[in-house]
């Protein structure tokens, strides 16, 4: 039986590319770097710093310092100012303009008595900024919230999975990740031994394989019904 469902944040939660686009906005007006120059960098920085923490294994407070320094120096600026635009940006922008506009199914999961936690990666910004604007979108919702930055692991290591199912007190049977991506989120979460959804927008009807403990849905909407047919 699952009890506790764990979410991945951007992607799933609430859209990176407009946070991207706040933080590409934000850094063009600070630096005087125009945006398509901002938005090239942040591109580059991106593939490398993924790249880095799939082959170094690196924690997850190091590859937000790796992906900032990296465009700092990409852009020619100076990467601790860079870091304050780049979280401010993120805090600050309102959570209508980042939540997908499924999110409030999350909140309503909690009547049917299960237990919400996030389970994010950090990449350019830290969990503050991530944090900031989960609290004002979904008020009370999860239990817990766990970040790579903090963890010290980075999905799909098992490791970080562990971390947010220690904090809702159940074990990995009784859980289930909704995520983006198959590497991080389904891989990840399978091989700690939950269930897994995949969340894929705009897709046809959702679709799920109780012996392999995964399902694909095409919204938030959809996860009350994954938790059924996979618990």
């Amino acid at each position: 039986m699952i009890r506790a469902v764990t979410f991945d944040v951007w992607g799933t939660l609430l859209d990176l590319s407009r946070a991207r686009e706040a933080v590409v906005r934000a850094v063009s007006a600070s630096f005087g770097v125009d945006e398509a120059s901002v938005r090239k960098a942040m591109a580059e920085a991106d593939r490398e710093a993924r790249a880095q923490r799939k082959s170094r294994l690196l924690g997850g407070r190091e590859v937000v310092e790796l992906s900032r320094s990296l465009l700092a120096s990409k852009l020619g600026v100076d990467a601790g100012e860079l870091s304050r635009v780049v979280d401010a940006a993120v805090a600050s922008s309102p959570p209508d303009e980042l939540a997908y506009a499924d999110i409030s199914h999350v909140g309503e999961l909690r009547s049917l008595g299960l237990r919400l936690a996030v389970l994010g990666n950090t990449l350019f910004w830290s969990s503050a900024a991530t944090r900031a604007v989960l609290q004002r979108a979904l008020p009370g919702a999860f239990e817990a919230m766990v970040f790579a930055d903090e963890a010290g692991y980075s999905k799909p290591d098992v490791r970080a999975f562990e971390a947010a199912l220690s904090r809702l007190g159940v074990g990995p049977a009784e859980a289930m990740h909704v995520g983006d991506r198959v590497d991080e989120d389904v891989g990840g979460a399978l091989a700690a031994g939950m269930a897994a959804a995949l969340i894929r927008r705009g897709g046809g009807a959702p679709v799920a394989v109780r012996e392999l403990r995964v399902a694909v849905i095409r919204s938030l909407a959809d996860v009350a019904w994954a938790v059924e047919e996979l618990g």
